[in-house]
């Protein structure tokens, strides 16, 4: 692959899982499941950071992308409240 097309972020199994079934795309190719995600992240207003994490907001919704910042790995699409985000920002810093 050519370095024109690396992805700035890699995808863990379990935040792959996570993703296909929170976002309802169970029936997409992973090859798009990919580029969507890419693009909810890029098109996404609130970015929150820590020392080691970051959280992106998928817009209009309560979903996170939780992010290893160290080397851009997509751990996980979470739910998170404001409150409980809040606390695990807190935490972190």
């Amino acid at each position: 692959m050519s370095y024109y097309f690396k992805k700035k972020y890699k995808f863990s199994d379990h935040g792959f899982v996570r993703i296909k079934n929170r976002l309802k795309l169970k029936d997409k190719s992973d090859l798009e499941i990919i580029n969507y995600c890419l693009s909810l992240i890029e098109l996404s207003h609130e970015v929150y950071e820590t020392k080691t994490l970051k959280y992106v907001k998928v817009n209009q919704t309560d979903l996170y992308f939780i992010i290893n910042k160290f080397d851009n790995l997509i751990i996980t699409l979470s739910p998170i409240k404001p409150g409980k985000l809040l606390a695990n920002l807190d935490q972190e810093l």
